[in-house]
C-alpha cells in the first residue's frame, strides 16, 4: 500500500469516526430535548396546580370573611336591615357601629373585585350582584361618598352602579 493509499484510508476513518460521534452526539440530544420537554410538562402541570390551590385558598378566606359578616349580622340582627332593606340610620348612637361595618363590608367587596379576574365568569356574577344590591344601602351609600378617594375609581362606579 501506498502512502497516498494510507492517507485516504485514515481520512476515510475519520470520517466514519466523525460520522459515528455526530450520531451519537445527535442522539444524546434527542434524549436531553425529550427529557427537557417532560420536565416543561411538569413544571406547566405543577403551576396549574399551584394556580388551584391559591385560587382555592382565596375563595376560603373570603367565604370565611363573609361568614363572619353573616354571624356578626346573627348576633347584631337589628343593624342587618341597614343593609338589606335600606333602613336609613335614625339612631345617632348606632352611627359608628354602622359606618365600621360598612368599612368591613365595602374592604371585603374591594378584595373580591381585584380577584375576579381569578374567578370562574358565573362566580364573579354572582358576587358582583350581591355587592351591588348592598352598595345600594343608605349606610354603604354614605361610607363611600364619604371616602371614595380610598378606592379606585372603576371600583367606586361598581358600587354606584344599579
Amino acid at each position: 500500500m501506498t502512502i497516498d493509499n494510507w492517507i485516504g484510508l485514515a481520512g476515510l476513518i475519520i470520517t466514519i469516526l466523525g460520522f459515528a460521534i455526530t450520531i451519537y452526539t445527535l442522539s444524546q440530544m434527542t434524549k436531553q430535548t425529550g427529557e427537557m420537554i417532560r420536565q416543561t410538562e411538569e413544571m406547566s402541570s405543577q403551576t396549574k396546580q399551584l394556580r388551584k390551590s391559591v385560587r382555592l385558598e382565596t375563595y376560603q378566606r373570603v367565604y370565611e370573611k363573609m361568614i363572619d359578616i353573616d354571624l356578626f349580622f346573627v348576633e347584631n340582627a337589628e343593624l342587618k336591615s341597614y343593609f338589606y332593606s335600606s333602613k336609613t340610620v335614625d339612631d345617632k348612637a348606632i352611627n359608628n357601629k354602622l359606618s365600621s361595618l360598612a368599612e368591613t363590608m365595602v374592604d371585603l367587596f374591594y378584595n373580591i373585585y381585584f380577584q375576579k379576574e381569578g374567578m370562574p365568569q358565573e362566580t364573579w356574577i354572582g358576587w358582583e350582584l350581591y355587592i351591588k344590591h348592598i352598595a345600594q344601602s343608605p349606610v354603604l351609600k354614605q361610607f363611600v361618598n364619604e371616602n371614595k378617594s380610598w378606592y379606585t375609581e372603576d371600583f367606586v362606579e361598581l358600587l354606584k352602579s344599579e
